[in-house]
């Protein structure tokens, strides 16, 4: 008889061991898929589409909505989408200023100029409503005091600098070296 309620408590023993392993693992199994609520971020892009600036522009805007597409098919953030939303303002301040006002009470929270004559008329309301400005044209009025303009290179005085070191720390030759620096005919140029 003792040898059945051995053999009883055993099986018993078996079996709320084996409960206790099915409850453990249910309760790590991964729980229904929610769905992922998507994320649209607005970025605001003022160019120099039509006008004397406009091959940079238009270059520089083709270029920005391919990556845009790739990043947001490629190599996004899960759940978010990038929505570039661009401006026409040619080489206009006036324009530049409109259309960054228009994205700023839209919400915008970065914007984006191949144009020099944009981002400096747009500079003191970027530090006024803390909005970050990326610029691919450098100068130094917008670079200098540093603020919430931001340049993808030096400037070209600083680029000048970099390449007249090199040339001296590196010319072997005993003539001296001839150097030309071409840019446009602009404030940013100058």
């Amino acid at each position: 008889m003792r040898n059945r309620m051995v053999k009883g408590k055993g099986l018993g023993a078996i079996l709320v061991l084996g409960l206790i392993a099915v409850l453990l693992l249910s309760a790590c199994a991964p729980g229904p898929q929610l769905p992922v609520e998507k994320k649209v971020v607005e970025l605001g892009d003022i160019e120099p589409l039509t006008g004397y600036g406009a091959s940079s522009g238009q270059l520089g805007l083709l270029a920005f909505q391919d990556y845009v597409r790739y990043f947001n098919e490629e190599a996004g953030i899960p759940g978010v989408t990038i929505k570039l939303s661009w401006v026409d303002v040619g080489t206009e301040p006036a324009r530049g200023i409109s259309a960054y006002r228009r994205f700023v009470e839209h919400g915008v929270p970065l914007i984006i100029s191949q144009s020099s004559f944009s981002a400096e008329a747009c500079k003191p309301m970027c530090e006024r409503d803390e909005v970050p400005f990326l610029s691919a044209s450098p100068s130094e009025a917008l670079l200098y005091p540093p603020g919430w303009v931001y340049c993808a290179t030096a400037t070209y005085a600083e680029q000048f600098a970099v390449m007249a070191d090199y040339i001296k720390g590196n010319w072997k030759e005993e003539r001296p070296p001839k150097v030309a620096f071409v840019v446009a005919d602009s404030p940013w140029g100058r």
